[in-house]
């Protein structure tokens, strides 16, 4: 198949496709760039047609970092009480229950068959689903009304908790595809703008560069990762060596301790040199304070043993 003629192939929607902090980045490069030479009555109208499509897509693309934002606090909310879950809650409750019916009896095993798995394993929905079922099984008994009382009560802030996370998502989604409605008319006004310099400097078509953010657009990089890190585990973020003028910013939306580092070696545990997270809380670092920048793999460890940890790192 003949290959598409490189010219007419957009530079800018191939370089943000997967990015929309580099399509903020470019368009506010291009935009600032117009507005400075719109004495020029050629550049204010160029200038006048792009920077509304440059609002536009500013405005969606904080809109949906917001809501990012709000979706991490759902999360970290949810983790929260999971976390509680599978430590405090389900020990309290199976010591409460052991306390009127001994491990082993029939009773025992009518309400806790398989003891503390199903509240510190599986999916979110099944652990609070366990709660539930032991709030049934409990259902009537006088002499454990006490025990049904918190675990219908945690049940319920569970399970709200649940909600509003699964909500959250769905917010964050309307509004990452309201930011590519925004992205795609941005790329095609400045790809279009592109055409329109280099005729004005046909005879010199580097004139035209000033205008665009050429390394952003020919080498574009991934600036945003987010994952997660299974307990016990050391997680291979990226492979890249930094500059020594990079930051990142490092975030942990979720209920455990977080190690940043760099590493010689993909999956190495980390050694000296470590940023550390508590559950919650952000930090942007020069990327030297992770270690060596001859070291190319970008890591994170969760040293807890029992829940899996979330991770946010930014390139700025």
């Amino acid at each position: 198949m003949k290959r598409p003629w490189i010219y007419l192939i957009n530079p800018m929607l191939v370089a943000t496709e997967e990015s929309y902090r580099l399509a903020v980045r470019i368009s506010t490069w291009h935009d600032s760039a117009l507005l400075a030479a719109s004495a020029d009555p050629y550049f204010l109208v160029l200038y006048n047609i792009y920077h509304p499509l440059h609002l536009s897509l500013v405005a969606k693309y904080d809109a949906w970092r917001a809501q990012i934002g709000l979706q991490q606090g759902a999360t970290l909310n949810l983790n929260q009480r999971l976390s509680d879950l599978s430590g405090i809650k389900i020990r309290e409750w199976d010591i409460d229950i052991q306390n009127v019916y001994p491990q082993g009896t029939p009773q025992y095993m009518a309400l806790l068959p398989n003891r503390r798995t199903p509240f510190q394993h599986g999916t979110q929905n099944d652990r609070i689903q366990a709660v539930q079922s032991l709030s049934n099984a409990i259902d009537g008994d006088a002499a454990l009304a006490a025990v049904k009382a918190d675990v219908d009560a945690f049940y319920t802030l569970s399970n709200n908790a649940l909600t509003a996370q699964k909500g959250s998502i769905t917010v964050t989604k309307t509004k990452s595809d309201a930011v590519e409605t925004a992205r795609v008319p941005m790329c095609v006004q400045q790809y279009a703008n592109l055409g329109d310099l280099i005729k004005k400097y046909a005879a010199d078509p580097a004139q035209a560069n000033q205008y665009f953010d050429e390394e952003a657009i020919r080498n574009p990089k991934q600036v945003l990762f987010t994952g997660i890190v299974k307990k016990l585990k050391a997680k291979t973020i990226v492979k890249r060596t930094f500059e020594a003028s990079v930051n990142l910013k490092l975030e942990n939306p979720g209920v455990t301790v977080l190690k940043f580092y760099l590493a010689q070696v993909k999956g190495a545990q980390p050694g000296a040199t470590v940023v550390t997270l508590n559950a919650g809380e952000q930090q942007t670092v020069p990327a030297s304070a992770l270690g060596n920048l001859a070291d190319p793999y970008l890591m994170d460890f969760n040293p807890d043993a029992i829940n899996d940890g979330n991770f946010v790192v930014e390139v700025v």
